[in-house]
């Protein structure tokens, strides 16, 4: 694995293809990524640097980690507190399914009997959304252990092995930035579609008004993201695919967040008296996150 920083500086901006970039953060002696804890959560301060390109603002870091060695992350990591918001991502997924109806974009859904696929689908609450025939790839034994129990077939192979033209839609949520290659990455996904079929991406939104001011103290800056977008980086990357006839960015709807939630990202200790408080949601979501849906070319 070749992380961003060297690709950047050798093949340009994964994004928008200039070399052109500016120092984003640098920190000479980082902390060393001990568990799954620390590359999930842990914040700049496990970082080793990061640069931004100047045209399109996509942030690339250097993790300091093999991909050897993120892949294991995500093997052994403890899945508690991402379980404990399936709830919460259930009711966002029907949030966004609602509004990328409004766009028509998905009405090829309607006319095939091809299946869908979702990448790192997670615990399977966006698939569970759907009445098609539904595929995933997942690294974490535990979730793939729960979306075979909800009748979603787990793929284990990579996305480069997986036959061509075979599906209507490919989805990746909270995907595309961990992913050191994403412009090949794309390119991949858009080949298993069928003609006219439907890609849907969702990343964090890097360009909102909260991290434009926090910088690499943004509660999202963390080790297990290889790479920030904004709503130009994701035009650039999505504009220079020759499969993709058109697309569309939409602000992600509200995540609804509860108080253990809040916590857990803030870096507040995480007290037990806390644990019960996952139930407790607030009144108010946040949307943190660029949607962006596309059509190949028939």
């Amino acid at each position: 694995m070749q992380n961003l920083i060297y690709r950047f500086n050798h093949e340009g901006c994964p994004c928008c293809g200039t070399t052109n970039h500016l120092p984003f953060f640098v920190n000479p002696k980082p902390l060393t990524i001990q568990n799954s804890e620390d590359f999930f959560y842990g914040g700049h301060e496990y970082i080793h640097a990061a640069i931004q390109c100047t045209r399109c603002k996509f942030i690339a870091i250097d993790s300091n980690l093999t991909g050897n060695e993120i892949d294991q992350l995500y093997r052994v990591a403890d899945n508690e507190y991402y379980l404990e918001t399936s709830p919460q991502r259930a009711i966002y997924y029907r949030r966004v399914q609602k509004q990328l109806r409004k766009t028509r974009r998905l009405d090829i859904l309607n006319n095939t009997h091809h299946p869908i696929i979702d990448l790192a689908a997670g615990s399977g609450e966006w698939l569970e959304l759907w009445q098609k025939d539904k595929y995933a790839t997942e690294l974490s034994g535990t979730l793939v252990k729960i979306l075979t129990q909800k009748g979603i077939q787990v793929i284990p192979q990579e996305i480069s092995e997986i036959p061509e033209q075979l599906f209507s839609m490919v989805s990746m949520f909270d995907f595309l930035e961990h992913v050191d290659n994403p412009k090949e990455t794309l390119d991949m996904a858009c080949r298993r579609l069928i003609p006219g079929g439907v890609l849907v991406i969702g990343v964090p939104d890097f360009g909102n008004l909260v991290a434009r001011i926090l910088r690499h103290k943004y509660y999202l800056f963390t080790p297990m993201h290889l790479g920030y977008y904004r709503n130009i980086s994701l035009e650039y990357l999505l504009g220079q695919n020759p499969s993709i006839e058109s697309f569309v960015l939409l602000k992600s709807p509200p995540f609804p967040i509860s108080l253990q939630s809040l916590f857990k990202w803030v870096k507040t200790l995480k007290l037990p008296m806390l644990k019960n408080l996952e139930k407790v949601i607030l009144p108010i979501g946040y949307s943190a996150s660029i949607i962006a849906v596309a059509n190949l070319k028939r």
